[in-house]
């Protein structure tokens, strides 16, 4: 980056959490990760990664407003299983 933030103005970024804000920040101040943290963040990506089949709905926070509307929709769902509304079916019978 070869812009200069002149004394007194503020930047704001913003976005959902895990998109990088962090790692961009360390970015532009020359921070950076060890190979041996970048290995062992990728490394634990992985992990996660291998979990997922084990799991019956996935929803990726890419677009908060999105994942907000998948969510309620799996819950949706959830209250509209059977087991939960058995006590309905009494009033068919």
């Amino acid at each position: 980056m070869t812009r200069k933030k002149e004394r007194g103005q503020l930047i704001v970024l913003s976005g959902p959490s895990g998109v990088g804000k962090s790692t961009l920040i360390a970015e532009l101040l020359g921070q950076r990760d060890s190979e041996d943290v970048s290995a062992g963040r990728l490394e634990t990506a992985r992990q996660e990664f291998r979990e997922i089949p084990k799991y019956d709905y996935l929803v990726i926070n890419d677009k908060v407003s999105n994942a907000v509307e998948e969510i309620a929709a799996i819950l949706t769902a959830a209250e509209c299983r059977v087991p939960n509304r058995s006590h309905m079916l009494a009033q068919f019978a």
